[in-house]
């Protein structure tokens, strides 16, 4: 078992999902990225994080239009803003709802994570996130809109399978 925390090593092909046209990765300071790729493992246990944020001069609603789009491929999409869901559906066909993405209460701070090498246990901070797949295997972007545009944080997370967390 152990801590594994990477930093530059994550792209946006990584989580399964394109970068919106235009969109500038943020974080980046000469060598160092916005991207983050920790996995943490005990015994059979796992739980696995990719994450990476960006920015674009666009509108929210532009980019939520276009990764409702892209998340397609992983199933049923849902919009939820605050833990619920807004409009259809409410609950992917494999079981995922806006309340039980923040269950494991897991958020990647990757300024955090580059400096200590950890995961915050914070509450997710964007306007609305789109989810998609399973409670086991989830692919989410969160955006925040900003008075210039958009930040939007792509993050695919693989956590452990109810009977793995006893």
């Amino acid at each position: 078992g152990g801590l594994d925390v990477r930093t530059n090593d994550v792209h946006s092909a990584d989580l399964g999902l394109p970068i919106y046209p235009g969109a500038v990765e943020t974080g980046k300071h000469g060598d160092d990225s916005g991207s983050a790729d920790i996995h943490v493992s005990f015994g059979e246990w796992s739980l696995h994080v990719k994450a990476i944020g960006y920015r674009s001069d666009d509108p929210e609603d532009k980019l939520v239009a276009f990764y409702k789009n892209a998340m397609a491929q992983y199933g049923d999409v849902l919009t939820c803003k605050d833990k619920t869901a807004l409009g259809q559906p409410t609950k992917t066909s494999h079981g995922l709802t806006c309340a039980n993405g923040h269950e494991y209460n897991v958020d990647v701070d990757l300024d955090a994570a580059k400096k200590r090498g950890n995961l915050s246990a914070t509450q997710i901070s964007g306007a609305i996130k789109l989810l998609a797949g399973s409670p086991e295997n989830q692919h989410i972007v969160e955006f925040s809109p900003t008075s210039h545009g958009t930040k939007f944080s792509m993050v695919m997370v693989q956590l452990p399978h109810k009977n793995q967390t006893d």
